[in-house]
């Protein structure tokens, strides 16, 4: 799938010069049709004049070729916010307040709606009855509910992004072919055992 997008970018004359407020400005004058991102991306493309009226939504990331293999068939939805209690450094005053904002997200109107309206967080609690008003949230949302997504949040360790992205980067710009591309990424988890 990389090589499909790195075959098809509009950027690819100069990949890693690409510019985000352009992409979002490009897909909603229809020069794009698919840019790879999250619903994170929704003010970007509302400032570049989309609507929430507009329709967008989310594809697969297709894996393989075999039609049947769910994650050709879904989307990925994983949360992007996480809130954790501290238990090890945290008082037990501090720990009971994190508790009263937990049941305030979750229990309370104002929470509930704070959490969507006001955060744009697609909510995660059944009990909350608001729902997102962009169409980006929207599609996830609705995927979620007719078991359309799966959750696949990776805890990888904290150089991923930078030691991979770069090799990724190298292959992109072509500064290196698929061959040491796959060596990196294998170098890498070999490392991690």
């Amino acid at each position: 799938m990389f090589d499909v997008l790195k075959k098809y970018n509009v950027a690819k004359g100069d990949p890693l010069g690409a510019d985000y407020d352009e992409m979002a400005i490009d897909l909603v004058d229809g020069k794009t049709a698919i840019w790879f991102n999250g619903n994170w991306a929704w003010p970007n493309l509302e400032e570049a004049g989309a609507e929430t009226e507009d329709e967008y939504g989310f594809l697969p990331y297709f894996m393989n070729n075999d039609s049947k293999d769910f994650a050709n068939q879904k989307i990925q939805g994983s949360p992007s916010k996480q809130i954790m209690l501290d238990g090890q450094l945290a008082t037990q005053e501090q720990k009971a307040a994190a508790k009263e904002f937990l049941n305030w997200i979750v229990f309370s109107e104002i929470g509930q709606q704070m959490l969507v309206k006001t955060c744009s967080i697609i909510p995660p609690f059944q009990n909350n009855p608001y729902e997102p008003n962009d169409p980006l949230s929207r599609d996830i949302y609705e995927k979620v509910h007719e078991d359309r997504a799966f959750n696949a949040s990776a805890i990888v360790p904290n150089d991923h992004w930078a030691v991979l992205g770069s090799a990724m980067q190298k292959y992109l710009a072509e500064r290196s072919d698929r061959e040491e591309l796959t060596e990196a990424i294998q170098d890498y988890w070999d490392e991690q055992e």
